[in-house]
């Protein structure tokens, strides 16, 4: 249902007045008689606020001339074109005086000439021309009036010609006005002229009286003249003058000032006079003179009284031009919006003017509360409002007015904040208080009536007053149980009489009345968005409306019994503070918020702004100070005062301008026309650009032609191709695009109602952006060609690349040939130097022993030792072909130690002095005065010095011969340099020396002197492995120099490459004096001393090994590998010696065969041969070797390596019986493990001679499945429980061997538990690798020999 509205017949103002109740009464007027104006000033981008001139273009742009250039205004921002010196087509002068347009070029009259600004490019051009007083444009003439008559402006060839339009003594001219068919003109002698058009007839007449004319205007047969000095003038058409506005004149004829710069009539026909002094605005149809004028408390006045030009705009909107206040203009048609203000506070502090609610009584007068300044009373005849201060009751002074009551009795109730309740007696103006002794600080926030009683939503919760006896009391007292409603700030009886009520931060309650049952909402239990609430409201549908604060509107269906809510989040309000609530007249509801006015369509749920952007003149809206009276009128109160519209003309469209676009940004540089550039035009007037690839950054800002503040538009843009929905633009009106893709678009803009979004004008602009070169057509034409081109040359490199696979395949084949032609070659040259070093490997042993013996004399002991030396040097040449084989497939092992370097070398020095001395060379050696040591491989490196000396040796000339070895040493590394003076090296072979098989020809041709060409290759690679370096320093003919550089310490190397002591030391030592002890100590041979098999197809190699082994041991000897198996067979030898490489059967082979034989398998082999390369190690090793010596074979290492092999076979012996034990790691085993294996041992050893014992009685005695048991003895023994089983009994068996010799094999059989003694024997000799008989001969031997 509609809200109450309470009738009360005032006996008027006046009669309250005299009662004396009215303390003070204000003008607050709506703003009718007088225009509220607006202001432009420097602040908003005007050049000077010394405004001279304006024009209105086809656009509805505002043009206006200051001080300081012309500035043009779209009522977004405004754009200042000024003189510059250094631009011809720019504006001339700065003192801009008036403004004339003529078609699209814009004509501009400063003090210094006349520029004419084509409104397409924005290009100025000028015409200097001094002492300009006027212009005009006549027919397709611009005519200026100088102190030289009147001239003409010929626009194309840009020249000034005399005119004869007016006789000589009319061309004085002061002032032009021009319409469709008339040009009026005044001169400075006083006569007005007038011209027709069609027929060039003058009328004229001369007017002392007017003095000097400023301007002219004409509308409905009447012509107006301003005055410099007397004032304004109405002439008939006959030029009689009518009426005469001056300082000295009566009624509407007095002017404030004779000084008029100004005159406009405008579309409604009034006078619009602007003078020296301020604004007049004449009513011809009233004859009535309003005079406006810039007053200090008024911020909505002029800016300034001095008034230089007015203008109307086809919105009928005027704007004036002022000296120093900028440009102003007023909004003619803005009655929709009424605008009262309160003088009487105007000074005083901000919250004494705060309107809170508004109740209306039955003469359409309006009562409103205020914030601590009383009430206000709006005379709905006078319009104007009444500040009643009721100050006379001392309770009331100041107290804040929260809610309101008009009784028809004439009485008004009134809630205050914490000062309780009041009740004013209009007609005797009196107030009286209302006592509530419980809480005299109690909040009255809304009053209703009830029955015949008031009800009050309070601080204090809901409570009822009750007229009769002047009392206040608790709503719920009688309702049986204790019902506790905090504070009440709404209240609301329903038409179904249910009584709502909302509280401060409890949400809503419902009472039931008749059933006196409370119902409670709230924000955890129903969709109401907060638990403050500040108003409920019924509409005529019966719906309740919950206003809250924070959370929205919230909307009750009594139907479905839940609320439907509206806020921010899910409609897109401005705010969730929520200050009023009242249904329209058109099924819409009006929602006052803290931030504006909003008009509710329920059905559409649609929200729509009335605020400042929409022309609303208030931000925000009070709390309760919202009410739409009976005549359809809307009263607002907010912080800058009271606003009142009509309802129904807030609901019509608004007039909309057609946007245009203002400016355009790329890449943050505003666009200007320029020929070729992107606009060549001006952006008013575009209609396409083209941004090329560079353009990464688009802005376009809009606006349109609509000043009128009280019918705003909004705007909406999209950019078709890029926006999917439409986008509301910032306070700037600018939309921003940045990297947009290559292709078209178009940029849409709209004019839209702020209320019908389908009332709106709408512009566009087609923009293309175009790709960079490499996505362009040209680019892609370019990319079809280079693909072409490609495939061209892939195909052409596809074959070439096959025939070249061809070549190389060929080579390959070639290269692999050769290869392997090499390998043959060094497989021959291996197996030749190994033939070589067996029979050295005899004389070296030979001359060794021969060394040892005491008897010869020194002259045949220093022979001897030269023969050694000799045949030791023939074995290490031998020795080198092999090392260059280990190189070649990367087996060169380097064992490097800490040594005496200097030592080292010196030795190696002095392997050549013989040689030296007698070819009378001069043989020097310059080292250190101190040792030098260094880690490296003595072995190894012996091989690189005799390379290099040999050739030095090789190549010297007979005469005058040097060598020369210089040692020097520096901090980190040490170098050792190797200088002759013999035939040198070429340049081109100094590089290529060290590469494998690399010969000098000439050198080998000329001197006849041939090597293999794998010393030096075979030197490099030594050094290399050492880390070093090796290079040559020569000259063909003048000697050379090799160098050796090489790093101190040990941290090149890795830790294989090291050894940790000097091993020559340890066999020269340890080894040689534990043989020495052997042979000192050892008895004759005896008969049972061990036996030594010697295997090799080298008759004097056997002789050789037998003539220091004979002593010591019984020798057997054999020719082949063959030959050898069958004396192992035979003889059951203790130990084998045998070399590899031998005819019928090799030595690895013989090997092979000797350990798969079970009677032979335990006697140990050492194998002898000059292949010592790695492979062959692990191919022996493989196949069973215990050792690997290689040729040529040191007689005390062999014999130690022997006495060793042979002590560690006595010890195994000895510990036999051990080593047949359960082979159980004991230490890996859990005690659970241990205990496991040592019951299961004694289940077996307990049961055997059972011989019915088996698997599945063990698991049975141990209390486990057989599949467990097995798993379990598997994983702890790594055996089967049969093998385990047969382990424990054989060596069971083995023991009794040794302890009853004379048991037979059947009965130790029987013993273990097998079944036959066939069996039981076949069972050890599997197990121990002979027969039982055998095991018994072999443990006795072993003890007679210990």
């Amino acid at each position: 249902m509609k809200p109450i509205r309470p009738k009360l017949t005032l006996l008027t103002a006046f009669f309250v007045y005299f009662l004396g109740g009215v303390s003070q009464i204000s003008s607050l007027h709506a703003q009718e008689d007088k225009f509220t104006f607006q202001t432009i000033g420097v602040e908003q981008g005007l050049s000077s606020s010394n405004t001279l001139c304006l024009h209105v273009d086809h656009l509805n742009r505002i043009w206006v001339g200051t001080m300081d250039g012309l500035n043009l205004y779209d009522g977004q921002r405004v754009k200042v074109f000024q003189q510059s010196e250094l631009n011809p087509n720019s504006l001339l002068g700065h003192h801009v005086k008036d403004i004339l347009q003529k078609e699209n070029t814009l004509w501009v009259l400063t003090t210094t000439g006349i520029s004419s600004l084509d409104l397409y490019n924005l290009k100025f051009t000028q015409y200097p021309l001094e002492g300009v007083r006027a212009i005009t444009a006549f027919e397709d003439k611009i005519l200026v009036s100088t102190g030289n008559g009147i001239k003409e402006l010929d626009e194309e060839a840009r020249i000034i010609k005399n005119n004869t339009l007016f006789p000589n003594e009319y061309q004085n001219i002061s002032a032009f006005y021009e319409n469709e068919h008339t040009l009026y003109a005044s001169t400075f002698n006083q006569w007005i002229v007038v011209l027709d058009k069609a027929t060039r007839k003058i009328k004229k007449r001369h007017l002392p009286q007017i003095g000097i004319v400023n301007s002219l205007n004409q509308k409905d047969g009447k012509i107006w003249v301003a005055s410099y000095s007397e004032g304004l003038f109405e002439l008939d058409e006959d030029l009689n003058i009518l009426k005469h506005f001056h300082e000295n004149g009566q009624g509407p004829l007095k002017l404030v000032n004779n000084s008029v710069r100004s005159v406009t009539i405008d579309s409604s026909g009034l006078v619009w006079i602007g003078t020296f002094l301020g604004l007049h605005i004449y009513n011809p149809s009233e004859n009535t003179l309003i005079h406006h004028y810039p007053e200090k408390d008024n911020l909505k006045g002029l800016s300034h009284q001095s008034i230089w030009e007015i203008v109307e705009d086809h919105q009928k909107s005027v704007w004036i031009a002022t000296y120093y206040g900028g440009v102003n203009y007023t909004d003619k048609s803005q009655s929709l919006f009424k605008s009262y203000l309160d003088k009487s506070t105007a000074n005083s502090e901000v919250g004494k003017f705060v309107l809170g609610e508004i109740l209306e009584d039955e003469d359409q007068n309006l009562w409103i509360a205020t914030e601590g300044n009383g009430l206000k009373f709006y005379d709905k005849k006078k319009d104007q409002l009444i500040n009643y201060d009721w100050f006379n009751h001392p309770e009331f002074n100041g107290k804040n007015i929260k809610s309101l009551w008009l009784e028809k009795s004439g009485t008004l109730y009134i809630g205050t904040h914490e000062g309780g309740l009041f009740k004013l007696n209009i007609k005797a103006a009196q107030i009286e208080k209302i006592n509530y002794p419980t809480s005299p600080r109690i909040t009255i926030f809304e009053i209703k009536p009830y029955e015949q009683n008031l009800l009050l939503a309070t601080s204090e919760g809901v409570k009822l007053y009750l007229k009769d006896s002047n009392e206040i009391g608790d709503f719920f007292k009688d309702w049986g149980t204790e019902i506790k409603i905090p504070t009440a700030t709404s209240i609301l009886v329903s038409s179904d009489n249910n009584l709502w009520i909302g509280t401060k931060n409890e949400g809503v309650f419902m009472a039931d009345i008749y059933e006196k049952k409370l119902s409670h909402f709230y924000k955890y239990n129903s969709n109401i968005h907060s638990n403050d609430i500040f108003k409920i409201y019924q509409d005529s549908k019966d719906r309740i409306w919950i206003a809250t604060y924070g959370g929205g509107i919230s909307v009750y269906d009594s139907s479905k019994e839940s609320f439907k809510s509206f806020t921010q989040a899910s409609h897109n309000l401005p705010s969730n503070l929520i200050h009023g609530i009242q249904e329209t007249n058109f099924d819409n509801f009006w929602i006052g918020t803290s931030k504006g006015l909003l008009r509710f369509d329920f059905n559409e749920e649609a929200f729509y702004k009335f605020d400042r952007s929409t022309g609303f003149p208030l931000s925000d809206i009070n709390q309760s100070s919202l009410l739409l009276t009976s005549q359809g009128q809307v009263f607002v109160g907010g912080a800058d005062g009271l606003v009142s519209f009509d309802e129904k003309a807030s609901l019509k469209k608004i007039p909309l301008e057609k946007p245009y676009f203002s400016e355009i940004s790329v890449n943050n540089k505003p666009l200007f026309p320029v020929q070729g550039g992107i606009i060549e035009k001006d952006v008013s007037i575009v209609d396409h650009i083209t941004l090329k690839p560079e353009h990464t950054s688009f802005a376009i800002s809009f606006t349109s032609g609509n000043y009128l503040p009280s019918y705003k538009n909004k705007y909406k843009y999209k950019l078709n191709g890029f926006d999917e929905d439409w986008i509301e633009p910032n306070s700037q009106n600018t939309a921003y695009y940045t990297n947009l893709s290559p292709g078209t678009y178009t940029f849409l803009v709209r004019s839209i109602d702020p209320q019908y979004q389908d009332n709106f004008l709408e512009t566009s602009l087609e923009l293309k952006v175009e790709p960079p070169f490499f996505k362009s057509n040209l680019a892609y034409f370019f990319y079809a060609i280079l693909a072409i081109g490609l495939l061209a040359i892939i195909n052409y490199i596809y074959l070439y690349r096959t025939r070249l696979l061809d070549q190389l395949e060929l080579e390959k084949k070639s290269t692999a040939q050769m290869l392997k032609t090499n390998n043959q070659k060094l497989e021959f040259f291996t197996d030749v130097s190994h033939e070589f070093i067996t029979p050295l490997s005899i004389i070296t042993g030979t001359l060794e022993g021969l060394m040892q013996q005491n008897r010869l004399s020194e002259s045949v002991i220093n022979r001897i030792q030269i023969a050694y030396k000799s045949s030791d040097r023939l074995k290490r040449l031998a020795k080198e072909l092999l090392d260059f084989r280990k190189l070649e497939n990367g087996h060169l092992k380097i064992k490097a130690y800490e040594d005496n370097f200097s030592d080292f070398v010196r030795t190696v020095f002095k392997s050549y002095e013989k040689i030296a001395e007698d070819k009378q060379i001069n043989y020097t050696l310059d080292l250190p005065d101190q040792s030098v040591f260094l880690t490296f491989d003595p072995e190894q490196m012996e091989k690189v010095l005799f390379n290099l000396l040999s050739n030095c040796f090789k190549y010297l000339p007979e005469r005058n011969a040097a060598i020369k070895l210089t040692l020097i040493e520096s901090q980190e590394t040490i170098v050792l340099k190797i200088t002759d003076n013999g035939i040198g090296i070429a340049e081109q072979d100094a590089n290529k020396i060290f590469d494998r098989f690399y010969q000098i020809e000439n050198i080998h041709r000329n001197e006849g002197k041939y090597g293999t060409g794998i010393g030096l290759a075979l030197s490099k690679g030594i050094i290399e492995a050492h880390h070093g370096e090796i290079w040559v320093e020569s000259e063909l003919n003048r000697g050379c120099t090799f160098h050796i550089k090489l790093k101190k310490g040990k941290s090149q190397f890795d830790s294989n490459e090291l050894l940790g002591v000097n091993p020559h030391t340890f066999e020269n030592s340890t080894f040689a004096s534990a043989l020495d002890t052997k042979l000192e100590n050892s008895p004759p041979i005896l008969k049972n001393a061990p036996k030594i098999l010697i295997v090799d197809d080298s008759e004097d190699f056997r002789t050789h090994i037998r003539s220091f082994l004979y002593e010591y041991f019984h020798i057997i000897e054999a020719s082949n590998g063959q030959d050898g198996f069958e004396k192992t067979l035979q003889e059951q030898p203790d130990l084998i010696i045998s070399d590899v490489v031998m005819p019928i059967m090799t030595g690895t082979q013989m090997l092979d065969k000797i350990k798969r034989n079970l009677s032979t398998a335990h006697i140990p082999v050492i194998l002898l041969t000059a292949k010592i390369e790695t492979e062959m190690k692990i191919e022996g090793l493989e196949h069973g070797a215990d050792d690997y010596i290689a040729k040529p074979v040191n007689p005390k290492i062999l014999t130690t390596k022997i006495y060793n092999i042979l002590n560690n076979r006595k010890l195994v012996r000895q510990n036999f019986k051990e080593k047949k034990k359960l082979k159980i790691k004991q230490a890996s085993l859990s005690k659970e493990d241990h205990d496991f294996i040592s019951k299961a041992k004694n289940i077996v050893e307990e049961n055997i001679r059972n011989e019915e014992f088996n698997v599945n009685l063990m698991a049975q005695e141990l209390g486990m499945s057989r599949t467990k048991f097995y798993s379990r003895l598997k994983s702890t023994t790594n055996k089967t429980p049969n093998d385990f089983i047969l382990d424990i009994k054989l060596i069971k068996a083995s023991k009794l061997i040794l302890k009853e010799p004379n048991m037979t094999i059947a009965d130790i059989a029987t013993q273990t538990g097998f079944n036959t003694a066939r069996y039981f024997s076949q069972c050890f000799k599997n197990h121990f690798g002979i027969s039982p008989s055998q095991y018994l001969q072999q443990e006795t031997k072993d003890k007679v020999q210990d």
